[in-house]
């Protein structure tokens, strides 16, 4: 299985094969030192066999179930992180994540929240950051490990962690619901389940890594897996079909040429409780 890398572009075969030396696992500090030499190694890939090896990673990931796939993303660092941590990838460190944290947090106090459920929540790196005594949290994910390691570490009396499906299942209810950069990472029919299981919330706050290019192209279809749209010029676009919710953008923080992680409001008003 070869790895990919922050931009959702697959690591180079040697790469993979210096992960597996025990070196790696002697010596922390090699870590830093290997990523600097794929730094310097990967734009000398051709697209054509990036693309080729994209596809085939795709392909893989679709055949295994959803909770299957993202335990393997987390177990192996397919996001990065070390060897044996939960890492949900650069999208929640402070650069991304800081000014979403600081809009978001205004938001929910202004539209007096007093309880959330974040889908999709991964490390709890951000929603660590929006959590107050005056806040009932609880984040959803699907991959169990992640869950329990959560709920032992992170768990309180108003912090509370659940192992969901949400393409299957109807997550708690709450005033809002936080989904952010989760559904970039599955199929089309997959965002619809999730859209459709979360209706009876109040307010859905959206959070997706899009490209915003003049040669953007809506939507386009992914199996589930660790890749996002943005490589292929696309995103979520939840205002546009076959989805066409109307949708308030928020925020808008900049991903690299013609990208943003762009995060809108959808208010529900027939929300069915």
């Amino acid at each position: 299985m070869r790895g990919i890398d922050h931009e959702g572009q697959p690591r180079p075969r040697l790469w993979d094969q210096f992960l597996a030396l025990d070196v790696w696992r002697q010596a922390p500090f090699t870590r830093t030192m290997l990523r600097r030499l794929k730094a310097l190694v990967s734009p000398f890939v051709p697209q054509a066999v990036r693309d080729v090896r994209t596809q085939l990673m795709q392909a893989r990931f679709a055949r295994l179930s959803r909770e299957a796939a993202f335990s393997e993303v987390y177990s192996k660092n397919l996001w990065g992180g070390d060897q044996g941590e939960f890492c949900s990838g650069t999208g929640s460190g402070p650069e991304f994540s800081q000014p979403y944290v600081d809009r978001i947090r205004q938001w929910l106090a202004d539209e007096g929240t007093r309880s959330v459920v974040d889908v999709g929540c991964g490390d709890f790196r951000v929603g660590a950051q929006l959590v107050s005594p005056a806040l009932d949290y609880t984040g959803v994910d699907i991959v169990g490990a992640l869950v329990r390691r959560n709920q032992e570490r992170f768990g309180a009396e108003n912090i509370r962690f659940v192992q969901l499906d949400v393409a299957e299942q109807r997550p708690p209810q709450a005033d809002v619901a936080l989904v952010r950069q989760v559904l970039q990472h599955l199929s089309n029919v997959e965002i619809a389940r999730v859209l459709e299981n979360c209706a009876h919330y109040p307010h859905l706050v959206v959070t997706e890594h899009v490209f915003t290019g003049a040669d953007a192209k809506y939507n386009v279809d992914k199996p589930h897996g660790p890749f996002n749209r943005a490589t292929s010029k696309s995103g979520v676009f939840l205002d546009q079909p076959p989805f066409s919710l109307p949708c308030e953008v928020l925020l808008e923080v900049d991903h690299g040429p013609d990208q943003v992680l762009r995060t809108v409001v959808i208010a529900q008003h027939g929300a069915r409780r």
